[in-house]
């Protein structure tokens, strides 16, 4: 949704926010709006009113559904869509005195129970994508290296056995390095680079990838896909590494 929608309390808090210099990833009111993309409004009464409807020869609705400001008619429900299909629902009762029953009031507070939702579902996903890239970045290998570059923490390189490609392929994934014993060249192994995406992409899966092998950007960051990349014999990179039908075949695939 629009980012008109953020009130000016959340702007002065997020321009303080800004002021202390605490700019580490951390859920936004712009990421909450981004993330919504329906509302839909109605009242009490009018579910009852429509459920009544749908029934064939539904005997008259009771006085107090069809009254003026009725007990029902006082009660909003809003719900929210996100962008991967969550459905949240936010629900205010209403005034204790119907006379003080304002529907744009009830709108308002019944979209803010249910916005109060949204923020620990994307500080979860967030969460959840932070530790997935910090797994990669706490890997490390024999030589003080890691799959995205970041120094490690002391932890111990896997030992070296046999494995069938689909293995290997997983140990890649997350965050390994892997090699073949069959193959000439010394010191040649794959390593999976990492992908990024905007920062409001809420999305799963990207093409049908694991968001949590991207990187978060920044607003407006152009979507990269990851890619296998190997390191040649004589220490250059080959970006973009493609198996061979024996290369998946192969059932001598080791860790780097």
């Amino acid at each position: 949704m629009s980012n008109d929608r953020i009130s000016s309390q959340d702007a002065a808090d997020e321009a303080q926010i800004a002021s202390k210099g605490l700019n580490a990833p951390r859920v936004t009111p712009a990421d909450i709006e981004a993330a919504i993309v329906s509302e839909s409004y109605f009242t009490a009464a009018d579910g009852v009113r429509a459920a009544s409807e749908s029934k064939p020869g539904a005997s008259l609705l009771p006085e107090y559904v069809t009254f003026n400001k009725s007990p029902l008619s006082c009660v909003t429900i809003c719900v929210l869509v996100l962008r991967n299909g969550t459905k949240i629902v936010g629900v205010n009762t209403g005034p204790v005195s119907s006379d003080n029953f304002c529907a744009d009031l009830g709108r308002q507070y019944a979209r803010q129970h249910a916005v109060d939702q949204v923020w620990p579902l994307l500080g979860y996903a967030l969460r959840d994508q932070l530790a997935a890239v910090r797994q990669l970045e706490t890997r490390a290998y024999a030589d003080g290296t890691t799959a995205t570059g970041v120094p490690p923490l002391p932890v111990a390189s896997p030992a070296k056995r046999d494995m069938k490609f689909g293995e290997a392929l997983d140990h890649l994934i997350s965050g390994g390095r892997i090699q073949r014993a069959g193959w000439n060249g010394k010191g040649m192994f794959l390593w999976l680079n990492l992908g990024s995406h905007d920062e409001h992409e809420q999305a799963a899966a990207i093409g049908g990838v694991p968001r949590a092998l991207f990187m978060l950007g920044d607003d407006g960051t152009v979507t990269r896909m990851p890619n296998i990349n190997m390191r040649a014999a004589d220490g250059s990179t080959v970006t973009g590494w493609l198996a061979s039908q024996t290369d998946m075949l192969a059932c001598d695939w080791r860790v780097a």
